[in-house]
């Protein structure tokens, strides 16, 4: 547009410049000198002038930039703590000798007395802590040599016993314990609720009591053993759980003294007693000083074969004692004779009570062992 005006203003100008030259040379008819046409001066040439039309700029566009996805907190997934593989705790046999095993002192784990390793010598106490078990195999002898001192401080006790004791034989393959006439087979001072003796098919012979539960709050089962030659008696005191003493044979064998409380029970069941160890002191089998509380000492289905002098016994002066006897065998039928082999209020005013032997058998029980 700017071009065409440009064009149209340099059309007029020329147009005029025209017409003025025309009118001044003579356009009329009178003679004259004539003047000299004056040489136009050019009309200079406008050469237009090229204005580019400006392209215009385009406006960028905005680059986009995606809205960033935001990452997901990734939350770990917690490792679960892997179950620990229990460990067995290994089991301690002792090296045997062509002589047998020596065997005293602390046993610290669990410890198994084979066959292959009998018999075990006990050169001190074998001492069993609290949470350790002793298990004894079929056919084990454990002896222990005859000592000078028979009541020495030093070496009184064949175990000392705050853990646990397992000793199962078999019929034809009995586990044998011999004292060597020293004092103690199993001591239980100091003991907690815990600890615990288990005797099967055993042999206990020759020393002075087989059990010993002073200032000891464990018990006991013996079953299926023979007791021989025992001079002294067992101290059953205060057990927290129940004893029981079944179908063992007594023979010249030492004594039950017991006391117990809560409902404790210390049943002493199908039971041979032949006979009593002169050097026993006191001459019972059976003797309850304390049953507090439901506590009981039941005596029931034991044969009492060539037994001289008191077989059970409420002691004098205790006034909690008690036991019942019912359906015993006592090699008589003789009720006088048996009263005889029985002490009670019967015979001291000052003893707790009295002791109840009705019914009495007439024949051995059969579930009781044979002389």
């Amino acid at each position: 547009m700017k071009i065409a005006l440009v064009v149209t203003i340099a059309v007029l100008l020329i147009a005029i410049a025209t017409v003025a030259a025309i009118a001044l040379t003579g356009g009329f008819d009178k003679e004259a000198t004539p003047t000299p046409t004056p040489t136009p001066t050019p009309t200079p040439t406008l050469t237009p002038t090229h204005i580019p039309t400006p392209t215009p700029t385009p406006t960028p566009t905005p680059t986009l930039m995606p809205t960033p996805t935001p990452t997901p907190t990734l939350i770990p997934t917690p490792t679960p703590t892997p179950t620990p593989t229990t460990t067995p705790t290994p089991t301690h046999t002792p090296t045997p000798t062509p002589y047998g095993t020596s065997v005293g002192g602390i046993i610290s784990l669990d410890t198994t007395w084979n066959k292959g390793g009998s018999p075990y010598i006990v050169t001190d106490t074998v001492q069993i802590p609290s949470g350790v078990t002793l298990t004894i195999e079929p056919g084990v002898t454990i002896t222990w040599p005859e000592v000078d001192v028979i009541y020495s401080d030093m070496f009184s006790d064949m175990f000392l016993v705050h853990g646990l004791i397992y000793a199962h034989g078999t019929v034809n393959d009995k586990i044998i314990f011999d004292g060597g006439f020293n004092p103690t087979f199993f001591n239980l001072d100091g003991s907690n609720i815990d600890t615990f003796i288990d005797l099967d098919n055993c042999v206990i012979r020759n020393g002075g009591r087989f059990w010993s539960g002073s200032g000891g709050h464990g018990s006991f089962n013996l079953t299926h053993s023979e007791l021989t030659d025992l001079s002294w008696y067992s101290y059953v005191w205060y057990p927290e759980s129940d004893v029981h003493i079944e179908y063992n044979t007594f023979t010249n064998a030492g004594h039950f003294s017991i006391g117990h409380r809560d409902s404790v029970k210390v049943y002493i069941q199908y039971n041979l007693f032949i006979g009593k160890n002169p050097t026993g002191g006191d001459y019972y089998y059976v003797k309850n000083w304390a049953s507090y509380d439901e506590s009981e000492t039941v005596v029931r289905y034991n044969s009492f074969i060539n037994i001289n002098g008191i077989v059970l016994e409420l002691p004098n002066g205790y006034d909690a004692a008690a036991m019942s006897a019912p359906e015993n065998y006592w090699n008589t039928q003789d009720t006088n004779v048996i009263d005889s082999m029985i002490w009670d209020k019967n015979d001291n005013i000052t003893c707790a009570g009295y002791i109840n032997y009705l019914p009495i058998l007439t024949a051995p029980h059969p579930d009781t062992p044979l002389p």
